[in-house]
């Protein structure tokens, strides 16, 4: 009897796999005419957003920081709990540039 449930979780894993990779186990058939650097390429161009556009669909955070972020965190943090906060030498550098 434990063989019987075995086979039959197996065979439920395997047709399971198939039935999420959409009925082929090898993947989707790539175009053998198309160069793999230039179909590379087109995907990356098809998904890059610029970055203003990145921020204003997630808001800034969670490691997406817009140019002059800083300077809007440190008054931020001064008008909401009047706190100071200093400029950091980073800050600083990136101002002379």
């Amino acid at each position: 009897m434990p063989a019987v449930l075995g086979y039959g979780a197996g065979l439920a894993v395997l047709l399971g796999t198939f039935d999420y990779t959409g009925g082929v186990l090898t993947g989707y058939e790539k175009d053998p005419n198309v160069d793999e650097y230039d179909r590379k390429q087109q995907l990356r161009k098809n998904r890059r957003m610029p970055i203003e556009e990145t921020i204003s669909d997630l808001g800034e955070g969670r490691g997406i920081y817009g140019p002059g972020y800083e300077e809007r965190r440190r008054e931020r943090i001064r008008q909401n709990y009047g706190i100071n906060v200093p400029a950091t030498e980073s800050m600083l550098t990136e101002r002379r540039n």
